[in-house]
């Protein structure tokens, strides 16, 4: 699976606060877009496979995403460094283990 860099923000600000949500003017602010520019972004990260809800106006939650590739999980751990979400930064490297990478994980985090 391929996402561009403004998916990979969005993606990456979604899944910091699930099982939560996230109202539209944080997304605004981390994402560093214009409305429009963000839900075109959410919009094609629900084609890829991505269920992103509108809890209630102006809030979007990830309920579910399809199963990452470590390659994947690569980029998504960089992007979350690059944030600064670090609890993020932990549940990926803990999905990358999960889904028997273990071989890989080190060599890929470092």
């Amino acid at each position: 699976m391929v996402i561009g860099g403004q998916q990979l923000r969005i993606y990456l600000i979604l899944k910091d606060r699930q099982p939560g949500e996230v109202h539209m003017d944080e997304l605004k602010e981390k994402s560093e877009m214009n409305v429009a520019h963000y839900t075109s972004r959410i919009s094609e990260l629900r084609k890829k496979g991505f269920e992103i809800t509108n809890t209630r106006p102006m809030h979007f939650k990830l309920v579910s995403e399809p199963q990452p590739s470590l390659e994947f999980l690569k980029v998504a751990y960089i992007g979350s460094k690059k944030l600064g979400l670090s609890n993020l930064m932990q549940r990926i490297v803990k999905k990358a283990q999960d889904m028997k990478f273990e071989l890989d994980v080190k060599e890929a985090f470092l």
